[in-house]
Order: C-alpha cells, then sequence, then structure tokens
C-alpha cells in the first residue's frame, strides 16, 4: 500500500464548541494499548458467562465476531437546547451463539461527527462522510494515533459521494446534481490524496448512487432518475475491482425490489439507503423513494449467487423495521442482521435490533431488540474482524 501522510487534527472540544456527555469515550492512556476496558462503562445484561469477551484480549477461545462502532451524532441533554456530534469508538462482540459482548471504548477519532461509512482496509481503520476521512492504525483494536484530512473537492465536482472501498481510496457514482453515468476514483498518493479522476461508466445515467462492496464486487444501487429528478431510482449493478483499486465493467442486475411469487418482482425505486454486505448477502435498508421524501421503514436483502461475477438471486422482502430510520449501523453476519441505533422520528435510539436468518434461507418474523448500545446514536457506522 502507497504511503498515506496527513497531519493529524488535534481539537479543543469546548473552542469548537463540541460537546461530550459522561461515558461518550474513555480516553487511552496509551496510543499503543487504546481502549481498554473499565468496568463503569460496561453493559452485561446481554451477556452471558461464556461470551462475556473483550475484543482482542484474551478471547482465543471466543467463536464469533467482533464490530466496531465510530459516530456520532446524540440527542439533546438536559439543559442543551440542541444535540451534538461525538468522537468516539466503540467495540462488542457477536457469538455464534447470537449474544452480544460487553462494550468497551477505544481511542475516538479526533474529529466529533456523523458517519457515514467504514472500513478496515491494508491494517487501519477508515471513517469518512462527504467531506472529512480519519483514519487509525487498527490491530484488533486502534494501535496507533488517527489523522484526518478533508476529501478533496473540485469546482467541477464539488458534491461528489464519496464511499471507502479500497486501501488504495475512494470511488464515487455521479454526483448530486449532476445525471450520468460516469464514476469517479479519488486515491490516496505520496503524501495524501491525489485528485478525482473519472472512471469506469455505469449502464445507467441517474445520480447520487449508493456503492456497497462485498469482496471484490462493488454494486451500485438506487440514486434519481433521469426524467424526473426527484425519484428515487430502482437499478442495481455490479462491477469488479481489482487489487489497485479499478474497477471493471459494470453490469445490469435488474431492478431493487421485492419477491413476491417466482418470477414476479415489484420494483422498489430507492434515494439514499443503507447499504450492508456479508457473507453472500446484501441487504438494503431504510432510504426514501424521493430525494426529500420521509424516511421509511422498508428492508430487502437479496443472495449473491455467483460471487464471480456478483450476479443476485430475488430480492426478498424482509419484515418491515419497527420505525422508519436514518443514520443506523448495519452488520450482516451468517445468521443475523443487526442494526444499531439510528434516527427515529421520535428522536435518536439506543435500541439494537436482530433479525434472524434461518438455515434454510428463510428470515425470521419480525426484528427484535437484543440489546442497547451504551448511549442514543445516530450517524454511527460499523465495521467487524
Amino acid at each position: 500500500m502507497r504511503r498515506f501522510a496527513v497531519a493529524a487534527l488535534v481539537l479543543a472540544p469546548l473552542a469548537c464548541g463540541i460537546t461530550y456527555s459522561p461515558g461518550d469515550f474513555l480516553a487511552p492512556t496509551d496510543p499503543t494499548n487504546a481502549g481498554g476496558p473499565d468496568a463503569s462503562d460496561t453493559d452485561t445484561s446481554t451477556t452471558p458467562a461464556s461470551d462475556a469477551t473483550t475484543p482482542g484480549a484474551g478471547d482465543a477461545g471466543f467463536v464469533g465476531i467482533h464490530i466496531v462502532l465510530v459516530g456520532g451524532h446524540r440527542d439533546a441533554l438536559p439543559g442543551e437546547s440542541g444535540g451534538a456530534d461525538v468522537a468516539e469508538t466503540m467495540h462488542t462482540t457477536f457469538s455464534s451463539l447470537g449474544q452480544l459482548g460487553p462494550w468497551s471504548f477505544d481511542s475516538p477519532p479526533p474529529v466529533a461527527t456523523a458517519w457515514t461509512h467504514a472500513e478496515i482496509a491494508g491494517g487501519s481503520l477508515f471513517v469518512h462522510n462527504a467531506g472529512t476521512f480519519a483514519r487509525a492504525p487498527f490491530a484488533n483494536g486502534v494501535s496507533g494515533a488517527w489523522s484526518t484530512a478533508a476529501i478533496k473537492t473540485s469546482p467541477q465536482l464539488p458534491s461528489l459521494k464519496p464511499w471507502l472501498l479500497h486501501e488504495q481510496g475512494f470511488l464515487s457514482g455521479p454526483p448530486l446534481g449532476g445525471i450520468s453515468k460516469t464514476t469517479y476514483a479519488l486515491p490516496f498518493v505520496d503524501g495524501g490524496l491525489g485528485d478525482w479522476t473519472a472512471k469506469t461508466p455505469l449502464p445507467s445515467e441517474r445520480a447520487e448512487v449508493t456503492l456497497a462492496r462485498a469482496g471484490d464486487l462493488v454494486y451500485a444501487i438506487g440514486g434519481r432518475k433521469l426524467l424526473a429528478i426527484t425519484q428515487g431510482e430502482a437499478t442495481v449493478e455490479v462491477a469488479k475491482l481489482d487489487a489497485n483499486g479499478d474497477l471493471g465493467v459494470f453490469t445490469t442486475l435488474g431492478k431493487l425490489g421485492a419477491e413476491t411469487t417466482p418470477g414476479s418482482a415489484t420494483e422498489s425505486p430507492t434515494y439514499a439507503p443503507i447499504v450492508a454486505t456479508g457473507p453472500g448477502r446484501i441487504v438494503v435498508l431504510g432510504g426514501t423513494a424521493t430525494i426529500n421524501g420521509a424516511a421509511t421503514d422498508t428492508a430487502l436483502a437479496a443472495t449473491i449467487t455467483d460471487p464471480a461475477t456478483g450476479a443476485l438471486g430475488a430480492w426478498r422482502t424482509l419484515p418491515k423495521l419497527p420505525a422508519a430510520m436514518t443514520g443506523c449501523a448495519v452488520v450482516v453476519t451468517t445468521n443475523h442482521i443487526l442494526v444499531f441505533g439510528g434516527l427515529r422520528s421520535t428522536g435518536t435510539t439506543d435500541a439494537i435490533l436482530d433479525l434472524v436468518l434461518q438455515s434454510d434461507g428463510s428470515y425470521g418474523t419480525e426484528w427484535k431488540q437484543i440489546g442497547t448500545l451504551p448511549g442514543a446514536r445516530s450517524g454511527i457506522v460499523a465495521v467487524t474482524y
């Protein structure tokens, strides 16, 4: 991987107006051993003794996944006039028995904001939104200092929506306000970031496409239609990502929708959904049917039937979420879909939801709450290792 050199950004929370509530983060005393567990910050209410394992520490017998959450935004505390962005990095585990582990806090990013995507690649943890990204060395936890930088824009491309899909850099679909087929790449280069350059075109014109990665596959989902700019788009396409971060030719896979009977799919136009991938599966939650529409409680999933080409099976309608929401973090495992936090019409939630994937390929009949975050959060992102 090419060298990546950006100056670390050090923020003074009071000077910048960033408000931290009690328990927002547990600052590490040693950046090489960041975020050790603290009894006052550990919630074991949903954890059986056999799975109470701190990520990265003494868990040689643990069977399951480790989950890192980074974010985000909280509602106003008593006496405050508004909510605040917070900087925090949280760890938990999810066992093969479907049980959450305790929470521990790690070294937080040096900027408090709502994030849109996270990735572990090339020995680093990356998080970013449309204008900022942060990076830290990662080995079973944050293992060094965070660095951060602004994501470049240009007068010609002022509003690209980046998605970190590879340790080589960022990709984006067509920008806000620009209906086109072009994708763009922003590489990491010696000394920092390069420049946005046009890359492989999509088969169909639209704007603000959501990108999602599953191994060496990149899916382009939804966006805005050409003829009705406020209308969501249902097109789904896929391309292969090579070792240099370059995309191959996109193939159209059909329309995002719900398979109700064999051979009969209902198109589901979607703008700005939350998309997550897991073992052999892609999940699409929420989003809106129009650019200014209200968030939905819709949940869809499809199986990746051919990892070589990215071909998908029929889209299936999952049980509706308990409420329409945005800004939640989603993790897809072999047998579960987990949703952490998010913003609902009633405010930010701390709920952790679980939908079971049965061994016969069917899904559970309802989302069940299996735990809570240490605090209600939206604008959070999740990554597993």
